[in-house]
């Protein structure tokens, strides 16, 4: 979202309009990434940024039917797009279809094991289920792929805890600064 916020005005190519609306519906700004995605589609029907926006859109506004059906063309059409894979899996978490969107994540994360919303939904999805050793397990994954300050890492560590009972804990430190100066990984 930040990169196709710092576009000038002056950009409208579709191509990059396509990618603002999957950006727009992304951050669950629906309205917008509709619109943009509605008219990049008079021109470009198949352009599979905007009608992934569209879907995306659709689960934020729980229309699964839609979703699922604009989804299924996507896959159909490519079988490895991962984020088409990753947003498929989110709609069945948001319908609390746990072994669905476990196995989703899972998929996504074969084909591309750097994919860090995956990972941080895995955290949390086994995390809420109560599979401590695997929510865990994914939360050490995620620290080796998110950058260094991430939000989803404070966000799942939080999830974690809440998950154990332990409430709010320390988190951990990532990176500390040594008396020399120096940069040292902790945990």
């Amino acid at each position: 979202m930040q990169l196709t916020s710092r576009a000038p005005a002056s950009c409208t190519a579709s191509s990059f309009l396509a990618v603002r609306a999957e950006a727009l519906a992304a951050v669950e700004r629906s309205d917008e990434a509709r619109k943009i995605a509605t008219e990049v589609l008079k021109n470009e029907p198949l352009n599979r940024f905007a009608r992934r926006a569209l879907a995306i859109a659709a689960i934020h506004a729980r229309d699964f039917s839609a979703s699922d059906a604009e989804l299924s063309k996507l896959l159909t059409e490519d079988p490895k797009d991962v984020d088409s894979l990753f947003y498929a899996a989110l709609s069945q978490r948001k319908r609390d279809h746990y072994n669905g969107a476990r196995e989703g994540f899972l998929h996504v994360l074969r084909l591309n094991a750097q994919h860090i919303d995956a990972r941080y939904n895995l955290v949390t999805l086994t995390a809420a289920a109560g599979a401590a050793q695997e929510a865990e397990h994914d939360y050490q994954e995620l620290l080796q792929i998110a950058p260094i300050g991430d939000a989803r890492l404070v966000a799942a560590r939080a999830v974690l805890s809440h998950a154990a009972g332990a409430g709010p804990t320390e988190l951990p430190v990532v990176h500390r600064t040594s008396p020399a100066g120096s940069v040292s990984p902790t945990r």
